[in-house]
C-alpha cells in the first residue's frame, strides 16, 4: 500500500480538493466515557489506526459510520469522515485505545 499521506493526496486530487494543511488528530479513550465527539467541518479525517481499536467501535460521521469487527483487524483501509464524528467504545475493555486520524483542512 501507498504511504497514507501519498494516498490521500491521490484521491484528493482526482475528486479536484486541493489541501491547505495535514496534520494528526489523536482522540485519547478513558475509562467512565464510552462516547466521544469530534467537530470535523471543514476539514476531512482519515482513521489511520482501526486495526488497532477494540472491536465494537463505531464511529458515525455526517460522511461515513464503521463498526470495527474482525475484518479491520488486518486492515490497511483509511475510512474517511467529516461533519460531527461520533465515537463509541465498548464499555468494559481491558485497554482503552488511542484513535487516531489524519487531518485536512479544506
Amino acid at each position: 500500500m501507498l504511504d497514507p499521506i501519498t494516498y490521500i493526496k491521490e484521491q484528493l486530487a482526482q475528486r479536484e480538493i486541493s489541501i491547505e494543511l495535514h496534520q494528526f488528530k489523536k482522540v485519547v479513550t478513558h475509562a467512565g466515557t464510552i462516547r466521544y465527539e469530534v467537530p470535523a467541518y471543514n476539514e476531512l479525517l482519515f482513521l489511520s489506526n482501526a486495526a488497532q481499536l477494540p472491536i465494537g467501535t463505531r464511529i458515525v460521521s455526517d460522511t461515513n459510520i464503521i463498526q470495527i469487527g474482525p475484518e479491520h483487524a488486518q486492515s490497511e483501509a483509511l475510512e474517511e469522515f467529516s461533519g460531527l464524528v461520533a465515537i463509541t467504545i465498548p464499555a468494559h475493555i481491558a485497554s482503552y485505545p488511542v484513535i487516531e486520524f489524519i487531518q485536512i483542512l479544506i
